[in-house]
């Protein structure tokens, strides 16, 4: 059975699922309790009243730069994304009927193991397929942006899908505008979760991934094992230090053109 939740706006929606399996994770028949990920045990119907509301939203929330924003639109779209946009929110609008209009997105390269056996670690793309499915718009009887993952890390990634609904949302120019989030597989991480508990000051106990987040963490980074390990240490230590994340970036000041 699908897991169907409702939230005011896209912060709240984001720590909303986070939080809950982070944190009630048997309440909600978690998978993976006391591994190295916790997800929905099915796919995730994420409705948000107001993806426009901004709440502060910044990319040093999932410990992200600038950079990474632009490498995620390189990944799954063309430089015709605003112009899409654009042209597509103005043809919905003057229809005034019932229409959904589709982006196609990009799908990743052929896939090419690197690194250990069965991680799935890839220069090229991803063993199963595009992260990223699907964009779509809108207008009659309520506009919004419909964004299909196949699979979110919702507290890393996550956050990038999250935020593409709201700059696609500013950029219909519609006065109103909600989304419908859905992900396949929604899970979280523990090496995501180094960086979220500490820059969000949450408890380590009673996390449903308390054994392994606390013994992922090394005081210092270059003691951890791996990479996504080193980097999530990394951005949490500056954190801690700077009380930011260097050259990242206000969600309101991206765009989609690259």
């Amino acid at each position: 059975m699908l897991v169907q939740r409702r939230f005011p706006d896209i912060l709240t929606a984001w720590h909303g699922l986070v939080e809950e399996l982070a944190y009630r994770a048997e309440s909600v028949r978690a998978v993976g309790k006391g591994g190295i990920t916790v997800s929905y045990p099915d796919g995730l119907v994420c409705q948000i009243d107001d993806v426009l509301k901004d709440n502060g939203l910044h990319l040093g929330m999932s410990s992200y730069s600038k950079l990474r924003w632009k490498q995620f639109l390189k990944r799954y779209f063309r430089p015709n994304l605003l112009e899409w946009v654009h042209s597509t929110a103005e043809e919905l609008g003057d229809l005034n009927k019932h229409q959904v209009s589709g982006y196609e997105v990009n799908v990743n390269p052929m896939f090419e193991q690197i690194g250990r056996s069965g991680y799935g670690s890839s220069s090229k793309g991803h063993r199963h397929g595009a992260c990223l499915s699907s964009l779509q718009l809108q207008h009659w009887p309520k506009p919004k942006v419909i964004l299909f993952s196949r699979a979110s890390q919702i507290d890393k990634a996550g956050f990038l899908d999250l935020s593409l609904m709201h700059l696609v949302a500013k950029e219909t120019g519609w006065d109103t505008v909600s989304g419908t989030w859905i992900v396949s597989m929604a899970f979280i991480a523990a090496v995501s979760q180094m960086f979220y508990i500490r820059r969000f000051k949450k408890p380590v106990k009673g996390h449903a991934m308390q054994k392994t987040v606390t013994r992922f963490w090394h005081d210092d980074f270059n003691d951890a094992k791996y990479g996504p390990q080193k980097r999530s240490i990394k951005k949490a230590q500056e954190f801690l230090r700077l009380g930011e994340v260097p050259r990242s970036c206000a969600v309101k000041d991206l765009s989609l053109e690259f």
